[in-house]
């Protein structure tokens, strides 16, 4: 699972598309976060292209000091 933060998407003002199959992920403290939408990210080097979507998660800097991003 690829994840980006919902303040970055904001902050930078990224475009994101809906999620073709909403769900829920939980976190280790049982608590659910909606996966609602994602963003494409297209990763290039050189002759190698690939294009990666990453799910918009709202988490803060806490979830990834403790191991759970």
């Amino acid at each position: 699972m690829n994840v980006i933060s919902k303040s970055i998407v904001n902050r930078f003002s990224l475009k994101t598309e809906s999620y073709p199959r909403p769900f829920k992920v939980t976190w280790a403290n049982k608590s659910l976060l909606p996966i609602k939408e994602w963003h494409l990210v297209t990763l290039k080097i050189i002759l190698y292209s690939e294009n990666i979507y990453y799910e918009v998660l709202p988490m803060n800097i806490a979830h990834l000091f403790l191991g759970h991003p």
